[in-house]
């Protein structure tokens, strides 16, 4: 049995919401520590955190997005092999899909499903240079795609 009954939980989430407040991105408490959501710490120094199967629950959700921004932007992106679509969903998942369009070339030569070319391309990037170990990883994907 569950502390709080299905109809006194939905009253107790709305009235901590009203409470609390709903807020969707990291901010200050009145105490001055970090907190998200209804009032969830997650400031360290006061013991907060996230647990291992939230951060996963949340990943999944991100996942999702990337996918579907991927969808709307770029309609061909699940027409190529599963390790080119898993490097565009890791290059989107980094740098956005605001981020990921501008890699103009590499995208055309993966649409033409010239692998090969398109990660040589990446690799000549700010990108591979400012994250080396995730852009060696990713270019590896589309070079054996």
């Amino acid at each position: 049995m569950t502390v709080v009954d299905s109809f006194r939980k939905s009253e107790l989430v709305d009235s901590l919401i009203d409470h609390e407040g709903l807020v969707l991105h990291q901010y200050v408490d009145s105490e001055g520590y970090a907190t998200i959501g209804v009032g969830r710490l997650i400031d360290p120094e006061k013991g907060g955190k996230i647990t291992k199967d939230e951060a996963i629950y949340l990943l999944h959700n991100d996942i999702d997005e990337c996918a579907k921004s991927l969808d709307n932007s770029l309609s061909w992106w699940r027409t190529v092999p599963a390790k080119a679509q898993m490097a565009l969903m890791h290059m989107r998942f980094q740098l956005g899909m605001t981020g990921l369009l501008k890699f103009k070339k590499t995208l055309a030569l993966l649409k033409e499903n010239r692998f090969k070319e398109a990660a040589i391309e990446a690799r000549n990037s700010r990108w591979a240079k400012q994250t080396a170990r995730r852009a060696k990883y990713v270019t590896g994907l589309i070079e054996d795609a």
